[in-house]
């Protein structure tokens, strides 16, 4: 079995939707991932925020650009903050 064919019966197990969710990875690899996805939700705060500030400062708009890219921010978060909270349910549904 070659690498592409054995990553991809991974990603089918692991992310299927018809399939049951049947994840191989080692308990540190699996911490890992919800480490890192707890990262990119934080950095989907702090990154148009700093954006925002950098833009109102070299533009002088007040607080224009912090408030939309916050708002931005907060949105991508929040989807990604529900992705992950349904996939940990449908874990521990298993």
């Amino acid at each position: 079995m070659n690498k592409a064919s054995s990553s991809e019966s991974h990603s089918e197990d692991v992310e299927g939707e018809d399939s049951p969710v049947t994840d191989t990875r080692s308990p540190l690899a699996r911490g890992l991932h919800r480490v890192t996805e707890i990262i990119t939700i934080s950095l989907s705060f702090a990154i148009p925020i700093a954006a925002g500030a950098w833009l109102d400062r070299k533009f002088d708009t007040g607080l224009v650009f912090t408030i939309l890219l916050f708002l931005f921010g907060a949105l991508a978060a929040g989807i990604q903050l529900r992705r992950l909270i349904l996939e940990l349910e449908k874990a521990s549904a298993n």
